[in-house]
């Protein structure tokens, strides 16, 4: 069973990948991902399953969070540039860019998990898979400035 942060980087990765294909491409793609990135292996001399039990549950949550993500990009994205002063979207790293969708689907789009929690979650992610050094705090700071803008908005 994957974790929240496992289930994470794999969104990551789904919405980095999707970003080289076609659309009409992309299910497929995805579906090909997933059962790579989730299979359970077999021991050989047994037949009995290692490392975990049936993951379609994982997938259908997987698929679901990804689509969900990708539904509401034209609201995430704009979001994102009109806070990341002299950074337009496509010179973001892609990676980056990933993680900042997912986090600010997550501090906008699904009250189950806490500010706190989506923006440390990112800055995580961006440390382990970031382009640059950088890319944690700039993850950060991007987050941060839609957090308080958020705040501010609501009260």
């Amino acid at each position: 069973m994957l974790t929240q942060h496992e289930k994470r980087k794999t969104l990551v990765f789904m919405l980095y990948l999707s970003g080289f294909y076609e659309k009409e491409e992309i299910p497929s793609q995805i579906d090909l991902y997933l059962s790579e990135e989730l299979k359970v292996s077999k021991d050989n001399a047994s037949g009995d399953e290692i490392g975990g039990s049936d993951n379609s549950d994982e997938i259908k949550w997987l698929k679901d969070r990804f689509d969900r993500i990708n539904e509401k990009l034209g609201l995430i994205d704009p979001m994102i540039a009109a806070v990341s002063d002299g950074w337009k979207l496509n010179r973001m790293g892609k990676t980056d860019l990933a993680i900042l969708r997912i986090a600010v689907y997550e501090l906008f789009y699904d009250d189950s998990i806490p500010a706190a929690v989506a923006i440390d979650e990112a800055v995580k992610l961006a440390g382990e898979y970031g382009g640059e050094s950088s890319s944690p705090v700039f993850i950060n700071g991007i987050l941060g400035k839609l957090e308080r803008n958020r705040t501010i908005n609501e009260q």
